[in-house]
């Protein structure tokens, strides 16, 4: 509310015209009402003035819309004069609510000011953490480079994995470290493989950061391992992943179809292997493979006591779109 402070003589000017806008509004109402409270009008001119430009530009208006009334609006009109008691008991509570409205105008003013300043910091902040992650990651992939030059696929395997992390902690800092829905975290990873061979659907379910960052991870090995000795190494190959609330814990399925007809199980002694088990550790949760008649399937249980559920709704099918 009110994304704009006016400051400085603007203010006043601002305080002066909306007063004199609500003059013509009761001058209006009168003309068509009988009976109109006289000061109804100028309790919104005093609110917004201070809210738009402080107390002191809310005071200009509650001065200014105590003389107007007073002077055109109670009887007598155009004069200063007041018939009876009940003309002054109206002016006192008109300038005592209006004084309570300025004080807590401006307090909600000041709150608003003070995240804003909070915001900014914390995004000048964000992106200083950004920028050094990303050096980090530059000098990180450098040493990996030059150490194993003579294994240039350990290298390239390693520095796909820094920028998984990478690409997870840079999704998580545009949303403030708050987390990030699944369906986001799967999009962000799997788009870099450029293919329309993957569709991914699911409940509507924010993960925390920490979960971001795993399953970021579990699902870049699962698309590498189908890329270099699943189904996405064949022309037909598919893959559907599949995502649910089951009781108290999250299914997360990934099923591979097209590929070879005598489908291979991951080792268990390899690196990505022990890595995906890791995560899913982390997590608390289970995790089955097997191999059906052309395919891997891979199947996850985490406990979802640590997630958001905004929703139970499903999502409809997503087809996974390649980076641009």
């Amino acid at each position: 509310m009110f994304a704009y402070s006016i400051s400085g003589w603007r203010g006043y000017a601002v305080a002066i015209g909306l007063v004199g806008l609500a003059t013509a509004l009761r001058f209006l109402l009168g003309l068509f009402e009988d009976g109109v409270v006289p000061f109804a009008l100028f309790f919104p001119a005093v609110v917004i003035a201070t809210l738009l430009s402080g107390y002191r530009a809310g005071s200009v208006a509650l001065v200014l819309s105590v003389l107007v009334t007073w002077f055109v609006f109670l009887p007598p009109p155009f004069s200063f004069a007041l018939k009876d008691a009940a003309a002054h008991l109206n002016v006192l509570l008109f300038i005592a609510c209006s004084a309570l409205l300025i004080w807590v105008s401006e307090g909600y003013r000041k709150s608003v000011q003070d995240l804003r300043e909070e915001k900014s910091f914390r995004d000048l902040l964000l992106d200083e953490v950004r920028h050094r992650s990303r050096n980090s990651v530059a000098v990180a992939k450098t040493i990996v480079d030059n150490t194993l030059k003579s294994d240039p696929q350990t290298a390239a395997t390693i520095n796909g994995r820094l920028a998984t992390l990478l690409s997870a902690e840079s999704l998580l800092m545009e949303e403030s470290g708050a987390g990030e829905r699944l369906q986001t975290v799967l999009n962000n990873e799997l788009s870099a493989y450029g293919t329309d061979k993957i569709i991914a659907t699911g409940s509507d379910i924010v993960l925390p950061a920490r979960h971001a960052r795993a399953w970021a991870l579990i699902v870049h090995e699962l698309a590498t391992n189908a890329i270099k000795y699943g189904a996405l190494s064949y022309p037909e190959g598919r893959v559907l992943i599949t995502w649910s609330r089951v009781g108290e814990n999250l299914d997360f399925v990934w099923a591979e179809t097209g590929g070879s007809d005598a489908p291979q199980i991951p080792s268990s002694s390899g690196f990505g292997t022990k890595l995906i088990d890791a995560m899913v550790k982390s997590l608390g949760g289970t995790i089955t493979r097997g191999a059906h008649h052309d395919g891997l399937k891979c199947s996850i249980s985490v406990p979802l006591s640590e997630l958001e559920l905004p929703t139970r709704t499903q999502a409809p099918p997503h087809r996974v779109q390649p980076a641009v």
